[in-house]
């Protein structure tokens, strides 16, 4: 049996979540969001040409929830698209990146094109207890830019506000700063263990 190395099994849901103190007041999520929505989140990753440190697209975000905060490239699932549809969208959408006939995107098909989940609920007290203003169920995706040779252009587009390359060491000081979101490092450091394990 293949040992599962610990940084599989990182906790991938979201800092935020409605506190188990308060199960027994009343939980809403009000008439525009009367149960979770299903979404998408896409680690891009690329080495840095001078360096060869890896990478990763992070996009400010220009909506709520987390608006102003930087994290992974995504957004909602459409109606009858799958997963991997979805992310090719939002990533394309958001950062201008997207496939060509020159191979220099590859995005991870093993498993639907899945490497982890998480959760992004964000809460607030209100008069007959906690709301819950947004809760996502978030499929984890993963791509490589594949050009060592070609820096890949990208485009702020959509709701968000900019999008640039970040290193791990950059993520892990943001989310010290508070501005990045609260699950980007525990997924980067999950996609990072699998990609080096072949994985992905």
């Amino acid at each position: 049996m293949m040992k599962i190395p610990r940084a599989f099994v990182i906790n991938l849901s979201g800092i935020r979540s409605c506190s188990k103190s308060t199960a027994k007041r009343a939980l809403t999520s009000g008439p525009e969001l009367p149960y979770p929505r299903a979404a998408v989140a896409i680690t891009v990753r690329r080495k840095e040409p001078q360096t060869n440190i890896p990478q990763y697209v992070l996009v400010q975000r220009g909506t709520e929830p987390g608006k102003g905060q930087w994290s992974l490239p995504g957004g909602k699932i459409e109606l009858g698209e799958n997963v991997l549809q979805a992310a090719k969208r939002e990533l394309a959408e958001e950062t201008s990146l997207r496939e060509n006939s020159a191979g220099d995107l590859r995005f991870s098909t093993s498993a639907g094109g899945v490497f982890g989940c998480s959760d992004a609920i964000y809460c607030q007290t209100g008069l007959k207890g906690i709301d819950v203003k947004f809760h996502y169920v978030i499929s984890q995706t993963f791509a490589e830019w594949m050009n060592e040779n070609e820096e890949p252009k990208l485009v702020a587009n959509d709701d968000a506000l900019d999008v640039k390359w970040w290193t791990q060491e950059q993520i892990a000081l943001g989310l010290r700063n508070g501005i990045v979101s609260g699950n980007v490092t525990g997924v980067v450091v999950r996609a990072e263990a699998l990609y080096a394990a072949g994985l992905l």
